[in-house]
């Protein structure tokens, strides 16, 4: 049976929900399926959940530190997954990132560029597109990366396959749209504080309740930042939730991120036919269309709540924009398609590899 590794540094929040969705479509062809992670837990970590998960369908677990850049751990890293390719044999890797990709030494590797931050340092772009040049096939998931990856002299067209999500039923919406939601990863990047002043220079009575659900590194600062604020409606801070459970309860989706490549928050937002106001920066304009939703620069509050405001003016037309929304994404971000995606990119390498 042939064996395939996958190398990210933690299965958790997204990407690690797009891995392991992969992972077990992989392992339902007959596959054997190797997960390489750092194996912590915490805030960084893998999800204990989503593990768990993948180890009832099968899915063998080994840990070495892929994330880190430091060059000894990354050769200490490289001996570890050397072992693991002596042991299953694997056909090929898939790895989420330059540096676990960079690990791989014994076997062809697809590398993801999932994100790819316009802040990285140069040495670090210089390092990433060094490893990636050396790939057997290189994935963006938006046009907007592959772009950053060409800024950064990657000089090879990588392959758009573009995250997918499931296409559940839609949540019913309510008449009244009164509750705020916010999801992310709760790091400056995703623009989360942005957000908060945002709510702050709207009138009481625009909305009934802000929900902002996640955790991370910046939790503490922004639950400062909202006791500073005079927002004009409570703030829930739901922690770590089912994306699905949180939706049922909000009624406008914000995607506030400073950058981003092309999350799935707002892709399940669009699935579920939330009406939503998102930032106009990677790959997110690309997913959400100006008569699907509300698009606003970055990191401008200003913009946020005029368009927040809108969106409460006229619910029978942000309903409209998350129908509308929600019928794009069926036809193009649905995860059958991205998993279909993936698994001809591998066939191509394996075949490669073959001849």
């Amino acid at each position: 049976m042939d064996a395939q590794l996958f190398v990210l540094p933690f299965l958790h929040l997204g990407v690690g929900r797009l891995a392991a969705d992969l992972m077990l479509a992989v392992r339902a062809r007959g596959a054997r399926v190797v997960a390489i992670t750092c194996g912590w837990t915490g805030d960084l970590g893998d999800d204990p959940e989503l593990v768990a998960e993948c180890r009832a369908a099968g899915i063998v677990f080994e840990h070495a530190d892929v994330f880190s850049r430091d060059p000894e751990v990354m050769r200490q890293t490289a001996r570890i997954v050397d072992g693991c390719c002596a042991r299953f044999r694997p056909a090929m890797a898939h790895a989420f990132t330059a540096v676990a990709a960079a690990a791989v030494r014994q076997c062809p590797v697809v590398a993801s560029a999932v994100g790819w931050s316009p802040n990285k340092p140069e040495w670090q772009r210089t390092m990433d597109v060094g490893i990636l040049a050396r790939c057997a096939a290189v994935t963006a998931v938006s046009e907007a990366v592959a772009a950053e990856l060409a800024n950064a002299g990657f000089v090879r067209r990588p392959t758009i396959i573009r995250n997918g999500v499931p296409m559940r039923a839609p949540r019913h919406p309510r008449q009244s749209i009164e509750t705020v939601g916010v999801v992310a990863h709760l790091i400056e990047r995703k623009g989360v504080d942005v957000a908060l002043r945002a709510i702050s220079l709207l009138p009481v009575g625009t909305f009934s309740r802000l929900r902002i659900a996640g955790t991370g590194e910046s939790a503490r600062g922004l639950e400062t930042l909202a006791a500073s604020l005079s927002l004009p409606c409570p703030v829930d801070w739901c922690g770590h939730v089912s994306t699905d459970e949180f939706f049922q309860t909000i009624d406008v989706l914000v995607v506030p991120s400073r950058a981003d490549a092309l999350p799935l928050v707002l892709l399940n937002g669009m699935a579920a036919a939330l009406p939503i106001v998102a930032s106009r920066t990677g790959g997110i304009p690309e997913a959400l269309r100006d008569d699907e939703g509300w698009l606003v620069p970055p990191g401008d509050e200003r913009a946020l709540a005029q368009a927040l405001l809108d969106v409460a003016a006229n619910a029978a037309e942000a309903h409209a924009r998350g129908g509308r929304a929600r019928v794009h994404a069926d036809r193009v971000f649905s995860a059958e398609r991205m998993i279909a995606e993936y698994l001809e990119c591998y066939e191509v390498v394996t075949e490669a590899r073959a001849r």
